[in-house]
């Protein structure tokens, strides 16, 4: 209460309803006064919280306002992670944490409190799952990649990662509210949207995958034509120019390709010159066999003769690139949204096995 009241005009008062009994519904009810009125809250009080627990709270919400009407809920905890709190906004619940992040509406009297700290929790209260590393690559774009249903075991088979790290990771990801399970703990549902975004946060395409970086006198459009020309093995385009071939954002005007290794008849025919600034070609050499999993298909009468990585990966590389590529990442998001047969396979079965992981 001391929090809220904080934050309010000096002639605002926030206290507990006297009528407040131990066996009411609510933790705490609040009466929230200003020169308008008065509003009451409800305080609901979590030990702990996890983005998973937002449904059950906006249930209890919803019952509460068709009895009470327009009754704001408040969600308090020691702390809330930053997808806890978007979920619980577009929920219509308010929160408060000890962190000092806070989001209070009421219509009458008129209140709006929005405030976000960047300062963390207590450490052992912050569980967002850490997507970063070879293994989380491989899991999360398996996930992305293949529609549920699913177990542990068969995760990490084709992923070929232990079944103790993959177990692991599903519990924090589930906690996150990433993706649902349902009876022995198969996966029944993931939110591949949401779980791209987070594991873009702990990637970057230049910097994960060891890079070469030159310039091409005739602009990026030439070089990647010779590079159509020689069919070159072991290549694949991601970013701009493969992204232009599914969504329209600006005409591409960086050309990344994937080769392992960076091919010589490609760095000499299209004249590449080595640049440490002001490069529009970059060629980078995978950090993992994932790269290459699960291409893109286009459909057309022929094969590209230069294939697209998969459009998991294409939206991992745009979203953790710079420029224009951020942008074009979300778009791809969009497009992947509208009809996730375009990309997303139907089942484990029909997928190669990965790997093994060094």
């Amino acid at each position: 209460m001391t929090l809220l009241r904080s934050w309010l005009p000096s002639n605002w008062q926030v206290e507990r309803a006297v009528e407040d009994q131990a066996d009411s519904p609510a933790d705490v009810i609040l009466n929230v006064s200003g020169p308008q009125g008065t509003v009451r809250a409800v305080l609901d009080v979590k030990r702990a919280f996890n983005p998973k627990d937002v449904d059950g709270v906006a249930r209890q919400a919803r019952l509460l306002r068709r009895v009470a009407g327009s009754v704001p809920v408040l969600v308090m905890a020691p702390w809330l992670s930053e997808r806890s709190r978007m979920l619980l906004t577009q929920a219509g619940v308010n929160y408060l944490d000890l962190a000092g992040n806070a989001h209070f509406v009421s219509d009458f009297p008129t209140v709006f409190i929005d405030r976000q700290t960047t300062a963390g929790g207590p450490e052992r209260l912050q569980v967002m799952p850490s997507l970063k590393g070879l293994k989380a690559g491989r899991v999360a774009r398996l996930l992305a990649d293949v529609q549920p249903p699913y177990g542990v075991l068969e995760l990490a088979r084709y992923a070929d990662v232990t079944a103790g790290y993959a177990s692991r990771l599903l519990n924090a990801l589930e906690r996150e509210d990433l993706l649902t399970r349902g009876q022995r703990g198969r996966v029944t549902k993931v939110d591949w949207r949401e779980l791209l975004k987070r594991r873009a946060e702990s990637y970057d395409v230049f910097t994960s995958n060891p890079v070469q970086r030159f310039v091409c006198p005739n602009g990026p459009a030439f070089a990647l034509e010779v590079a159509r020309d020689l069919r070159l093995h072991r290549v694949a385009l991601s970013g701009s120019f493969a992204a232009e071939q599914i969504v329209s954002v600006a005409a591409p005007a960086f050309l990344l390709l994937y080769a392992d290794p960076a091919p010589s008849p490609l760095i000499e025919m299209a004249r590449l010159l080595p640049a440490d600034a002001g490069a529009n070609v970059v060629i980078a050499t995978p950090y993992d066999d994932v790269v290459w999993e699960r291409q893109y298909d286009i459909t057309a009468p022929l094969p590209p003769r230069v294939p697209l990585v998969g459009v998991s990966q294409l939206a991992l590389d745009c979203l953790s690139g710079n420029g224009r590529m951020p942008q074009e990442g979300e778009a791809l998001l969009s497009w992947m949204a509208e009809d996730e047969s375009r990309w997303r396979r139907k089942s484990l079965v029909d997928l190669p096995l990965m790997g093994t992981v060094k």
